[in-house]
Parts: C-alpha cells; structure tokens; sequence
C-alpha cells in the first residue's frame, strides 16, 4: 500500500482519508491499524513523495467525517445503542466514553481523538447522550486537524532518519 500512496500521489489521498474514516468506525475502527499507516505516510512526507498540507488535510478530512456519522448514529439510537451491535459486544468502550463525557464534558472529543482504546466509541457516546451537534462539529474538527498533524508528524519525523 505504501508503494501505491508513494506513485500514485494524489489519488493517495483518497486511501489516507478511508483509512481515517474506518478508524473512527466502532466497527472497524477497533482493529484498523491506522498509527502503523499514518506513521508511514508521515515517512513518505519527509521523503517527499506526498505533499505535507494535503495528506494532513485528507487524514483530517476522513476522521471528521467518520467521527460525524458515528456522532450521527448516536444521536439517532440514544440509549438504545447498547443493544445494538456492536455496541452490546463491547459495552466496557461505552462505559469508557460516558466516563469520558461525565469527566471531562466537550473536551472528550479531543482526548477521545488521541486515545486509541476509545476513540471509535466517543464520537457515538457525544451523540447517544445529544451533545450539541454545533458544538461536535466544532470540537471534533480541531481534535480532527491537531490529530492529523500530530500523527503524521511522528511520521515524518521517522522519515528523517
């Protein structure tokens, strides 16, 4: 997949915002390796091969629109979404993110951003228990771009050396 992203440019950006997206999935996002994959695009940016604005702007891009639609998919269940797979399969990760949400309120989303145990279930616990959608959005953009950054940037670093 590398070897793609590194000839195929442009159209690299298309995979780096899949692979977000699915890593904001409770479904996928659980066992999407997307650090390991990041780090490498990071890598490929250091080496030039992709350009640093649009690989951060795709990642970005991605995670906030999987992070929105597992908002969405939240707020339209609400409590019900506990007996919903795979919600029911994992109801600890619900637990986490409420626990998140009672703690620390708005600023969940972004811990959740970083925290990778959790982070495909926040987006859905913010909407189960209605955060205002405004207020998601705004939030989860900043969580989105500083994530994105800060991720591909381990990554570049890796490629310097």
């Amino acid at each position: 997949m590398i070897a793609w992203i590194a000839a195929h440019p442009v159209a690299s950006g298309a995979v780096i915002g899949a692979i977000t997206f699915c890593d904001a999935l409770a479904v996928i996002g659980i066992v999407m390796p997307t650090a390991a994959l990041l780090v490498a695009v990071g890598a490929l940016v250091a080496r030039g091969h992709l350009d640093a604005v649009y690989a951060v702007s795709c990642a970005a891009v991605g995670a906030f629109a999987g992070d929105a639609l597992s908002f969405g998919i939240g707020h339209c269940f609400g409590p019900q979404l506990r007996r919903h797979w795979p919600f029911r399969r994992y109801p600890r990760a619900l637990e986490r993110g409420e626990h998140l949400f009672q703690r620390h309120g708005g600023w969940a989303v972004v811990i959740g951003r970083y925290v990778g145990a959790v982070r495909p279930f926040v987006p859905a616990v913010a909407g189960m228990l209605r955060m205002r959608t405004r207020l998601f959005l705004a939030i989860d953009a900043i969580a989105a771009v500083s994530w994105a950054a800060l991720s591909l940037g381990a990554g570049w670093l890796v490629g310097l050396l």
